[in-house]
């Protein structure tokens, strides 16, 4: 699974329009473009425990390189390999989207298999402002966590013994 910038690039989807998206087979050595829908370049990600990898922010769109690919900031992409050359990434950026742009997030996967968003700014560019600095979001798939259970979490493992 390739994420590329959303420019013109040679590899061309099933419309005709530049992918910036593929999934490279080793076995077969072949490539085959992935339908994206927003710009994934700039994005974070990682693996959640049924083995979706999760894409999330990226960078606004930018008509003038890719006038197909749709403002990635605030973007959730999901892609659940699978055994046949169907699967694709799945993304609906009008009802599954972050609840704050992010460009450069980072991800931690945490034990239970899910996924932590944190960091990252709110608008694309390199600006050293502090206001554009995004807040952390909770862990995907989405469960509640009161700062009660954040705290005695927290508390829990900061008194464990250490091991040297």
């Amino acid at each position: 699974m390739i994420y590329d910038k959303a420019e013109n690039n040679a590899l061309k989807d099933a419309s005709g329009a530049s992918a910036w998206a593929s999934l490279y087979s080793i076995s077969a050595k072949k490539v085959r473009a992935l339908n994206v829908k927003t710009n994934s370049f700039c994005a974070g990600g990682g693996w959640i425990g049924n083995g979706t990898l999760v894409s999330v922010g990226g960078n606004p769109q930018q008509t003038y390189i890719n006038d197909k690919a749709q403002d990635g900031l605030a973007a959730i992409r999901l892609f659940t390999p699978c055994t046949n050359s169907k699967c694709d990434v799945y993304e609906n950026p009008s009802r599954i989207r972050m609840t704050s742009p992010r460009w450069y997030p980072s991800t931690v996967r945490l034990t239970d298999g899910s996924l932590m968003i944190a960091g990252g700014m709110i608008a694309g560019g390199a600006s050293p402002l502090s206001s554009l600095r995004a807040a952390s979001l909770p862990p995907l798939p989405v469960r509640v966590l009161t700062s009660t259970a954040v705290h005695l979490m927290l508390r829990r493992r900061l008194q464990q013994p250490r091991v040297d």
